[in-house]
């Protein structure tokens, strides 16, 4: 699986989204807005640092493209590309800083 983390580089509304896909690492279109793609959460985080955008958190099911959890936070993770509800989950928290003992 690739993980990908799209950064949408609008200058009037810059938001960070994560995309669970086989993207290339190369700046793309998107719903018609610039995005930018990286691999690593610490580039990620770097990004929407250094763009000063939104990260608004969501858990999102393609398979019956129903918004299953928008309370996380912008970046969308696609529960198919994960074994569980909660893996989607515990990625976004990982991203977010959250850590557990384990």
């Amino acid at each position: 699986m690739n993980r990908t983390f799209i950064v949408n580089t609008n200058p009037i509304a810059p938001i960070a989204s994560w995309e669970i896909s086989p993207c290339a690492k190369t700046p793309d279109t998107e719903g018609g807005y610039e995005v930018e793609a990286f691999e690593t959460m610490a580039e990620a985080r770097s990004a929407v640092d250094r763009l000063g955008g939104t990260t608004f958190w969501g858990v999102y099911s393609r398979l019956s493209d129903e918004a299953i959890m928008a309370d996380l936070g912008p970046p969308v993770i696609h529960l198919k590309d994960f074994d569980s509800y909660d893996e989607a989950v515990r990625f976004v928290q990982l991203f977010n800083g959250v850590n557990d003992d384990d």
